[in-house]
């Protein structure tokens, strides 16, 4: 494909055919990967293909298959041969360039481009460079012609697939994909996979035998269990021990086991480090507020009774009264049954036949009762018995005052220990005859059980 004598440029053609055999039997201009023949015929004028068009021009690009044998009596077993011929893989390199040299070489298709360079290999080159094509540059579009008739441009498309249907079409060479299609246009194109369809042939061969499974490796070692356990405190001591996270603690210790733990906390003795950081200097003290206004004194009196009428009027603790009132003044009074008319409520469950009773709880600036009804029948604040007992609310407690009394005549004693749902302890006390607890974290929910 050049220039002719006169200078004038002349049109370039590219014409594939494929066949069974040299002599171009079963020829066909459209793809058949059945076909091992394949013959390119250039020509400066479009022409309609006929077999003896490509007569001489026959190769096989699949590779011929040897002649078989003489059976041979058995002998020793001889060592490998070197690769036949047969089978071998065939690697089609193609690449564009502005003149013989490969100067502004490209890889992708341009028309611009007048100089083309065809390389086969039976091996895969790691990567393309005008090197590759040195001497192999040949020009496959005429220079431009003078005064000479229109001609049509030729331009010829080259794609690159994984499988002879076009899976993972692309028109950049890719050495992993195994199918090529070649497509010609007097027209120039955005080639897509629908361009290629019955082009496709696999150019780099079937894929070879696998080789003979390789020799077992030897067994490795028996792999370890792994444990995480993870513990927050509230210095580098491990004071505060606690495996639930706690968003008011300030150190964290991290430990690795091969066997499984009930971590305590001197698993962790060492390894505790503060992942908040250091408190900040304290800011400098703000201005002094106004007075406020002048309190009145607070008087609290609190009765017991049998029913909510105030039957059974008592000033004095009874633990055999279910009812109690209470009543607060600014000035000392003195009291009677009278004084607590519609304020008794029930504080104690009734007792069997299925009524799970109340609790009544009243805020310390006593102008609201809460009352509630317990989850079980049973629900103890004390048990005298010894046994533990607990207590939970189901409001979240911004400020609750209750007594707990212990009705053992010699006043007994015993520990209470105030905690949240995760079990951290919030207050620990140690009881006399009896003891008044104060809820003031807002943060905690509580509800009523029998543990």
């Amino acid at each position: 494909i050049a220039a002719d004598e006169s200078g004038s440029g002349v049109n370039a053609y590219l014409n594939i055919a494929y066949a069974d055999d040299a002599n171009g039997n079963g020829f066909t201009t459209v793809f058949s990967p059945a076909k091992n023949y394949i013959a390119i015929k250039h020509t400066s004028n479009p022409i309609t293909l006929v077999q003896a068009d490509f007569a001489g021009l026959w190769f096989n690009y699949k590779g011929q298959k040897g002649d078989p044998g003489n059976n041979g009596n058995n002998g020793a077993d001889g060592a490998d041969g070197a690769d036949g011929k047969d089978g071998q893989s065939a690697f089609v390199y193609i690449g564009y360039a502005d003149d013989e040299n490969g100067d502004g070489f490209s890889e992708v298709f341009d028309p611009d481009k007048g100089y083309i360079a065809i390389r086969y290999t039976t091996w895969e080159m790691d990567g393309q460079d005008p090197g590759t094509f040195a001497g192999y540059w040949t020009k496959y579009k005429g220079d431009d012609g003078v005064a000479g008739q229109n001609g049509q441009s030729a331009y010829v498309y080259i794609a690159y697939a994984d499988d002879s249907n076009g899976a993972g079409f692309t028109t950049v060479f890719n050495a992993a994909k195994n199918f090529i299609a070649i497509r010609s246009s007097t027209a120039p194109l955005t080639p897509v996979q629908a361009d290629f369809a019955g082009r496709w042939f696999n150019y780099k061969g079937q894929q070879g035998n696998p080789g003979a499974n390789g020799t077992n490796g030897s067994n490795g070692l028996n792999g370890q269990s792994a444990y995480v356990y993870i513990a927050y405190a509230d210095s580098n001591t491990g004071t505060g021990f606690t495996t639930a996270f706690n968003a008011g603690k300030n150190y964290i210790a991290i430990k690795t086991s091969t066997v499984p733990l009930t971590p305590v906390q001197s698993d962790f003795n060492g390894l505790w480090f503060n992942y908040k950081g250091q408190a900040g200097v304290n800011g400098t003290n703000g201005s002094d507020g106004s007075n406020g206004l002048n309190g009145q004194n607070a008087f609290l009196y609190i009765a017991y009774a049998d029913d909510v009428d105030g039957n059974g009027y008592s000033s004095t603790f009874d633990p055999n009264k279910n009812f109690i009132a209470l009543f607060q003044a600014t000035e000392p009074t003195d009291i009677s049954q009278s004084t607590f008319d519609g304020l008794w409520v029930q504080y104690k469950g009734n007792s069997g036949g299925g009524d799970t009773g109340t609790v009544s709880i009243q805020r310390q600036d006593l102008t609201e009762d809460y009352t509630f009804t317990p989850v079980h029948n049973n629900f103890y604040l004390f048990n005298p018995g010894g046994s533990e007992r607990k207590v939970y609310l189901d409001f979240p407690a911004d400020s609750i005052r209750f007594t707990i009394k212990n009705i053992d005549a010699e006043g007994g004693g015993g520990a209470l220990s105030i905690r949240d749902l995760d079990e951290a302890v919030i207050k620990s006390i140690t009881l006399g005859k009896s003891a008044q607890i104060l809820f003031d974290n807002s943060t905690n929910a509580w509800e009523v059980i029998e543990c």
